[in-house]
């Protein structure tokens, strides 16, 4: 396909959207594994979906993407354990700690992501010490939250 025309806007409306998407599975996931099931069958009745769900929509790329380079194989089997790792343990989290308190906590992943890229994607990433100051200061957000809520 071709490049969108403005692909920093595109990807803001996907991030708003995908945060949206998220939000509301912490809200659903609260009210799954407390009144309706277990964490970890709640993980895999949304993982089979979502897997069902991507496999259908991205059927047609995946026999051209698995014949690239294996470490490319590799690296998005890698992605695939942590998020289903990341999944399953967010579900456990709030099976005990309210949602109030788990994705304010859950949101200290950006500096977890700015430290990954600038530790192994150099090439492709450039962190500047603004991005690091930003990802310091969400992390210092949850924290003023999360001790606000205890």
């Amino acid at each position: 396909g071709s490049e969108p025309r403005h692909p920093i806007l595109l990807g803001i409306i996907l991030v708003l959207l995908a945060s949206f998407s998220y939000g509301s599975t912490h809200t659903l996931a609260r009210y799954l594994v407390t009144d309706i099931s277990s964490p970890l069958v709640v993980s895999f009745f949304s993982t089979l979906l979502g897997t069902t769900m991507i496999a259908l929509i991205a059927a047609r790329s995946v026999k051209k993407d698995l014949s690239g380079p294996k470490r490319g194989v590799i690296i998005m089997a890698l992605a695939g354990v942590a998020g289903i790792c990341g999944s399953t343990i967010l579900f456990l989290a709030l099976s005990y700690a309210p949602v109030a308190t788990v994705s304010p906590i859950l949101a200290i992943n950006p500096l977890v992501s700015v430290a990954i890229a600038h530790l192994f994607m150099k090439r492709l990433e450039h962190v500047t010490p603004r991005i690091w100051m930003g990802a310091i200061m969400a992390v210092f957000g949850v924290f003023l939250i999360t001790i606000g809520s205890s």
